[in-house]
């Protein structure tokens, strides 16, 4: 997921943050990386997603 991608990148080769400001940076030029069609592959079928969810509840998905 996104977040998980984004996490990857900011902490790549065991970066750590000495300051909360030096976090933000980073964090900010890593979302730089993300190319356009990445993040529009991760939105499709979001609406399905969610309709599933509002039909059927959160943990629908898990039930067997």
């Amino acid at each position: 997921n996104f977040w998980g991608c984004l996490g990857q990148k900011v902490y790549e080769k065991g970066w750590q943050a000495k300051s909360h400001d030096q976090l933000v940076s980073r964090i900010e030029s890593k979302l730089k990386e993300f190319g356009l069609n990445y993040l529009q592959s991760l939105m499709k079928g979001i609406t399905s997603k969610l309709r599933n969810i509002a039909d059927n509840g959160v943990f629908a998905t898990f039930k067997k």
